[in-house]
């Protein structure tokens, strides 16, 4: 059996934390999705509480698309090749460590705001921490995305960044969920840029030191001692 990321534990949990927040959508669409299987044993579609949902792959896939349920999109390809009746048609639109692989983010950015209706929302799980991955020439493995680099992308195309989350908190990858809309605020979305100091010098922190902490940490849990300092530190 293969083990599962914890970001893809982490992301998947808060997905569903998150979908129930949000209201009935008539139109749904999965970027490039696959089979939309969470790799848990569900589906996305189950997530969210939509009446329509499609999936749409990219035209070079050869292996990982969905002929049955899908739409051809292509994020890295310009707008103008994109069928205009998918324009400003999906009241979600939602992307699951997907656009690491595009060539062009901000072409990727742009096509899928093109795609939202004008109340729409936009959700993105991007690594901002993973390992290097790639299938032969299916898709390659490009880009590592930070908190800065999705609003930056957000804000490109006329969008508010309404919620971010970086996680998990244990273990060495991180998962990046943002979501977006044309709205500062939408329902009981509304993220504060100061949010941002937060991970200032501490998000995706790997150094020897934080190595040193978490291994202390262990010991001491293990053996239980309350006063750790007296064994790996100077009083006074």
């Amino acid at each position: 059996m293969v083990q599962l990321s914890n970001g893809r534990c982490w992301s998947n949990e808060r997905l569903m934390h998150i979908s129930k927040l949000l209201p009935e959508s008539e139109n749904s669409l999965n970027v490039s999705g696959n089979l939309d299987s969470d790799k848990q044993g569900g589906l996305y579609q189950d997530y969210f509480n939509s009446k329509n949902y499609e999936i749409s792959s990219y035209p070079e896939d050869k292996a990982y698309s969905n002929p049955s349920m899908e739409i051809v999109i292509d994020l890295d390809a310009d707008v103008s090749q994109i069928s205009e009746k998918y324009f400003q048609k999906f009241d979600l639109v939602f992307s699951h460590t997907v656009l690491e692989h595009v060539k062009n983010p901000f072409q990727a950015f742009q096509n899928m705001e093109k795609l939202l209706a004008p109340n729409g929302i936009l959700i993105t799980v991007v690594p901002f921490i993973y390992k290097f991955h790639y299938s032969g020439e299916n898709f390659g493995d490009y880009w590592r995305y930070t908190p800065h680099s999705i609003d930056l992308l957000h804000k490109s195309n006329g969008l508010f960044t309404n919620l971010m989350e970086v996680g998990p908190d244990k273990g060495y990858e991180k998962y990046l969920i943002s979501l977006a809309s044309r709205k500062n605020e939408i329902m009981n979305f509304s993220f504060d840029k100061e949010d941002f100091s937060k991970w200032n010098h501490s998000l995706g922190d790997n150094s020897y030191n934080l190595l040193i902490r978490y291994l202390k940490n262990k010991i001491f849990d293990s053996i239980k001692i309350r006063n750790p300092i007296k064994l790996f530190g100077r009083q006074g």
